[in-house]
């Protein structure tokens, strides 16, 4: 009997099965490594949102996430159409144009993804770049969703009776947030956590701000 094909990373493939991490496998099938792959169908978005709730508990890295284009592509794609959707459900008084908007959205994601590819290029393991934003981006795609949630059945961003609730709702979703993305670049990166966390919160800061800019342009 000849050896077992294997994936880019080295895993067996079985009669089924491509590598979910790596994209890689003979004739597009799963990967049977049990951490990584599971077969066609339901079970892989059972997995895929297994993965993202485990990683927002803060029990897996990004790793077990696909790193093919598409996929991040399409992360990113409902992530930015999440925030758009929260953000014009809930705060009806904002007077930034829909147009502005998503720029600063986009802006915003964009400027995320290069400062995580520059500080993965750093520590010299920029191939782990797709399953890292993949992680992110996904992370951010269900609290924003959670967000919206909890603000909506708290009455809305426009009730001001609600002001404090929304308040603190939005604190537990930010601490929530920067824990997540430093639990995400604390595997990716191989740095200490805190370490991790302290280079969110600055990824975000200048997110924020460069998107601020795209608004005002």
């Amino acid at each position: 009997m000849g050896a077992r094909p294997k994936c880019a990373l080295g895993h067996g493939f079985g009669k089924r099965a491509f590598c979910t991490s790596c994209a890689h496998g003979p004739r597009g099938h799963l990967c049977d490594n049990p951490m990584l792959v599971t077969t066609f169908g339901n079970n892989i978005l059972r997995i895929l949102v297994s993965t993202v709730w485990q990683i927002l508990l803060l029990r897996r890295g990004p790793q077990g996430l696909p790193s093919a284009p598409l996929f991040v592509a399409l992360i990113a794609g409902a992530n930015l159409l999440v925030s758009l959707l929260v953000s014009t459900r809930f705060d009806s008084n904002s007077e930034i144009p829909t147009l502005a908007l998503i720029a600063s959205i986009a802006v915003s994601l964009a400027t995320q993804a290069a400062l995580v590819y520059f500080a993965l290029w750093v520590r010299n393991v920029p191939n782990r770049f797709n399953p890292t934003l993949a992680a992110l981006f996904a992370c951010d795609l269900v609290l924003t969703a959670l967000l919206g949630i909890a603000i909506g059945l708290a009455g809305g961003f426009d009730d001001q009776s609600a002001s404090l609730t929304n308040q603190l709702i939005a604190l537990a979703h930010l601490i929530w947030f920067v824990a997540v993305g430093g639990w995400v670049l604390h595997h990716a990166l191989e740095s200490s956590f805190f370490v991790a966390v302290l280079l969110v919160i600055g990824i975000y800061i200048f997110a924020l701000a460069m998107s601020t800019q795209a608004v005002a342009l």
